[in-house]
């Protein structure tokens, strides 16, 4: 299967405006393109931090403790909220 491929420069986290517009107004068409540049990305940012970069693998990066602390405190916190008098 072949992709057509588009290409636009990123500055300051913004893509180009001609290329957003493009794409915005094709958006059903181009919807179910993989995004080859994303993926391009993740594993150059993997690289650059030492992780894995085979993607015939999937990886979680998740810090699932950190997830439970925030958890616990926003439980915490609402219930301290509602425990408060108005």
């Amino acid at each position: 299967m072949t992709y057509p491929q588009l290409a636009g420069s990123v500055h300051q986290q913004h893509h180009q405006k001609e290329v957003a517009a493009w794409v915005t107004e094709r958006r059903d068409a181009v919807g179910d393109v993989p995004s080859v540049f994303t993926r391009q990305l993740m594993r150059l940012l993997m690289k650059k931090m030492g992780h894995p970069t085979d993607t015939s693998h999937d990886y979680d990066y998740t810090d699932w403790d950190a997830v439970d602390r925030l958890g616990r405190e926003l439980a915490e916190s609402v219930k301290t909220a509602h425990a408060a008098p108005a």
